[in-house]
């Protein structure tokens, strides 16, 4: 009787310690996810504001056009986080467009950690949106870029800034190492070149950069296109 009396306080205690665990497991689940939860809605207010402020300087440097739409719903007004924490800076240098995959991001004159957590970032050193020459962009690839996943060449990709829209057919995908700077050199055509780490699902500090490069086929200004 006095050894199944030990067994059985055993077996409780085992049985206590997986409880237990289970317990710290699904707590610290619920609290990854959490963080989770909070960094993507704060990724999107973030885009979203600078969208809007965006959009405000077109109105007001595009003033001979009636109308500039943008995005339709980013023109909403936005009852909180009015503007990030970037101050003026936060305007964006222009708006890319990706149509077939359903991408729309605001593009920030800087690539530090905390500009990709709420937009794209242009390249230092490349030319700049709207300029001639080619411009560089990069973003995170588990956020703004996931989506270049499903890119395919012939894809058209759309740079709006305050002065009017480029428009880009994708001509090249390629995956290189991070070293590897020739990507951002000049072309014989002005063109778009998106920058992203890559692998798309790997965890932790991804290897490759997974970069989409595009040539300008239409530019247009205040309405008139120059093709």
């Amino acid at each position: 009787m006095t050894q199944d009396n030990t067994n059985h306080r055993a077996i409780s205690n085992r049985q206590r310690i997986w409880l237990w665990v289970e317990n710290a497991l699904l707590v610290s689940g619920l609290g990854l996810l959490a963080v989770f939860g909070i960094a993507k809605i704060d990724r999107s207010i973030g885009s979203y504001d600078v969208l809007k402020s965006f959009s405000a300087r077109s109105f007001v440097e595009d003033s001979s056009l009636p109308t500039r739409e943008l995005a339709g719903p980013i023109e909403a007004p936005l009852s909180t986080y009015q503007r990030s924490a970037y101050g003026e800076s936060s305007v964006p240098l222009a708006v890319l467009r990706i149509p077939r995959i359903r991408l729309i991001v605001p593009v920030l004159d800087r690539t530090d950690a905390r500009t990709l957590n709420h937009a794209a970032g242009h390249i230092s050193g490349t030319a700049r949106p709207g300029e001639v020459g080619n411009v560089g962009v990069a973003a995170h690839r588990d956020s703004f870029f996931r989506g270049l996943k499903d890119i395919e060449k012939g894809d058209v990709l759309q740079l709006e800034t305050a002065k009017g829209t480029d428009v880009y057919i994708v001509d090249q995908i390629r995956v290189v190492a991070p070293s590897d700077v020739s990507v951002l050199r000049p072309r014989p055509e002005s063109s778009l070149t998106l920058v992203t780490c890559y692998p798309f699902h790997f965890i932790g500090s991804a290897p490759k950069r997974f970069i989409v490069t595009a040539a300008l086929r239409r530019h247009s200004v205040a309405g008139s296109e120059i093709f």
